[in-house]
């Protein structure tokens, strides 16, 4: 599995991403079936290629450093988020494009938005991943 954080201020993910997970209200969540979840992690399995993709809360539980401390480098026209106070979730699964559809998908139902930062410390929009670029 590979990975790469979601930055985002809504404490909620997890409980929106388990709700609308096999529902067509949003496309990429629509063809995932919702695996198991809990209150930290959720896990999805894509129906069309079976792959797995797991998420799960990283703040609070001693993984904070991996996302706050830099170097933070923002695409071009992507503003960093307070990195002292963003929430990061990890996002883990083997597909690139499986991942950058999921977190787009992800970007529409949390509140204020969501980033993504990827293996080598870029910072994107989590609406405009470019599958074939991030790191995972």
């Amino acid at each position: 599995m590979k990975g790469a954080y979601l930055l985002t201020f809504d404490r909620d993910l997890i409980g929106k991403v388990t709700e609308v997970a096999g529902s067509a209200e949003c496309p990429a969540f629509a063809k995932s079936g919702l695996s198991w979840a809990d209150d930290r992690h959720v896990m999805l399995v894509d129906d069309e290629t079976g792959g797995q993709l797991l998420i799960y809360r990283a703040f609070g539980d001693g993984l904070d450093w991996d996302f706050r401390d830099p170097p933070h480098s923002p695409i071009p026209g992507v503003t960093l988020p307070d990195m002292e106070t963003v929430l990061g979730y990890m996002v883990e699964c083997r597909w690139e494009e499986q991942f950058a559809r999921t977190v787009r998908e992800i970007a529409h139902l949390v509140d204020g938005g969501a980033r993504v930062l990827d293996g080598d410390g870029v910072v994107w929009d989590a609406t405009a991943v470019d599958p074939d670029r991030v790191r995972l």
